[in-house]
């Protein structure tokens, strides 16, 4: 008598494993140089087999990359920058009791997740870029942190070591930096007014591709690597009163190239660009060709109005008992945004007596802040 069986039930196991049983069919002959035969019960039903490993790596690799951007968060947010008080935290990073500056604990932090990403070829590079961390980067976090720390936290060391931050940041970038981070990194600058990450940064810049091609020439040249020092003061009693020495080298030839030399910096929460040029077809007042300087406000920085003049500073001063003689040899004013006087005629020519000997043109920029006309 047949037993009954539920019809939407299926089979044992070993009633469809006989009845799906057939014989393997022949392999045909192979020389020993060829391909490796393998055996199709090799191959286990569990997935164990090398033909897995490719997904296998592929969800390691995932997996790897989320605890890379979370041990990265992490580290933003714990970050304590009084080398004191650094202790095990919960990234799981243990600081080494040797280490004593900023640059060099985020420099440990960054070396192992590096490591870990090289393991499973992923790019660390593109991780800190990725806008993840209330939509800006760890390469904006970081420098935003140090930035508003350093004077309240920071020891000597560690200020000496945050002019040198983006060194440390930016081994871990790609070999061009989009234009997108370049704009988050100036950003945090310009939020915290950092001038010395910023003039790494600018440094760093001239080692892109996207650099001018007057620059590259520019830069052929050893003494051209030294990046325009800007030097920024401001008066703390006087929120809104600043002064910016600027040391320009080879301006000159970078004049003869580009028809205009320009220095930016950063001070009061605004990035400043400031330009000695021959005047263009502008809609302007000042007719083309005039010899001037424009001082300008650079990536959405916030509007106001600015009253100041600058100075050029002679490399060479006289004696006080000759000043009064020479007057122009004085370090002379001028207006923004006007034509330069006759004096400031000879920073186009070579032998101008205001380039030192290795041809910096030394300007200071003394003005203050103003509410912008209503």
């Amino acid at each position: 008598m047949v037993s009954k069986q539920n019809l939407a039930d299926p089979p044992p196991y070993k009633a469809r494993a006989s009845s799906r049983e057939r014989k393997p069919k022949a392999q045909p002959d192979l020389p020993e140089s060829g391909v490796k035969r393998v055996d199709p019960t090799s191959i286990s039903a569990t997935g164990s087999s090398s033909v897995w490993v490719p997904w296998k790596s592929w969800m390691a690799r995932r997996k790897t990359k989320n605890d890379v951007r979370a041990h990265l968060r992490q580290m933003v947010l714990d970050m304590d920058l009084n080398p004191v008080g650094r202790r095990n935290n919960s990234s799981g990073v243990k600081q080494a009791q040797t280490e004593g500056t900023t640059a060099g604990f985020i420099k440990t932090i960054l070396r192992s997740c590096e490591d870990a990403c090289s393991e499973h070829s992923i790019s660390l590079s593109s991780i800190l870029q990725n806008r993840y961390i209330e939509e800006h980067s760890p390469f904006y976090w970081i420098i935003l942190k140090l930035s508003l720390s350093k004077s309240a936290h920071c020891s000597d060391s560690d200020r000496e070591n945050m002019r040198c931050i983006l060194g440390v940041l930016l081994p871990f970038r790609p070999r061009s930096l989009p234009k997108s981070t370049l704009f988050e990194l100036r950003l945090a600058c310009r939020s915290t007014s950092n001038q010395d990450a910023f003039r790494h940064l600018v440094l760093y810049r001239t080692k892109f591709p996207s650099v001018s091609r007057a620059d590259r020439i520019l830069h052929c040249i050893p003494t051209a690597f030294e990046a325009t020092l800007c030097t920024v003061h401001w008066d703390e009693s006087d929120g809104s009163a600043f002064s910016v020495v600027m040391e320009i080298p080879l301006f000159h030839n970078k004049l003869t190239l580009r028809r205009n030399v320009g220095a930016e910096f950063v001070v009061l929460g605004r990035i400043w660009l400031l330009t000695l040029k021959f005047m263009g077809n502008y809609s302007t007042s000042i007719p083309e060709g005039t010899w001037c300087a424009t001082l300008s406000l650079q990536d959405s920085s916030p509007p106001t109005s600015f009253n100041g003049h600058l100075e050029v500073i002679n490399p060479n001063p006289l004696p006080a008992e000759y000043a009064q003689m020479h007057p122009l040899l004085d370090p002379m004013a001028l207006p923004i945004g006007k034509p330069l006087n006759p004096a400031f005629s000879s920073l186009q020519y070579a032998d101008s007596a205001y380039f030192s000997e290795k041809g910096t043109l030394s300007l200071r920029l003394v003005g203050r802040l103003e509410k912008p006309p209503s």
